[in-house]
């Protein structure tokens, strides 16, 4: 009996509801490289940090006021009606670029050799699709009283009287 007398004092209690959100900025870029055989080449011969035999991909921070900025990244090669490949995707982690010209990115997105024997390198061109999303503001928010909606009464026998 004690129990019963209890939890209907907690249910009379009113109820507060909190979330904590974090507010985001989603972002999509579509990116076209045209000219792929001769970009190869460039990279290979010039002095530029590259995994051998891979594509990387790197998102960089380029504004100077932005410091400390949460985000990650999902890269996605386009197959020929613009639709993400599956097998050539990747999501980075979360990560806060610090300042400018901070990076992160994927080291090994796609083997040379599948990009090269697949249908996505069209005319010597593929498409990469980056989704980047940035945590903009963390905050709590908070509801006081009932979350649930209140039904009124049915009166369909009212409307079914009156039909007849």
């Amino acid at each position: 009996m004690g129990s019963q007398l209890s939890s209907s004092r907690i249910k009379e209690r009113p109820v507060v509801t909190s979330s904590i959100v974090a507010g985001e900025e989603r972002r999509t870029h579509v990116i076209k490289i045209d000219g792929y055989s001769r970009i190869k080449e460039l990279i290979q011969t010039e002095s530029v940090g590259y995994i051998p035999g891979y594509m990387s991909l790197c998102l960089i921070l380029n504004s100077a006021d932005a410091k400390d900025v949460k985000a990650k990244v999902s890269f996605s090669l386009l197959d020929k009606n613009g639709v993400p490949v599956p097998s050539f995707s990747c999501t980075t982690a979360e990560n806060t670029f610090k300042t400018k010209g901070f990076g992160w990115g994927v080291g090994n997105f796609i083997k040379q050799e599948d990009l090269e024997g697949s249908a996505h390198l069209i005319g010597d061109s593929f498409r990469i699709r980056c989704d980047v999303t940035v945590v903009t503001k963390i905050r709590s928010e908070e509801t006081k009283g009932d979350q649930y909606v209140k039904v009124p009464p049915s009166n369909l026998h009212q409307h079914l009287g009156g039909l007849l």
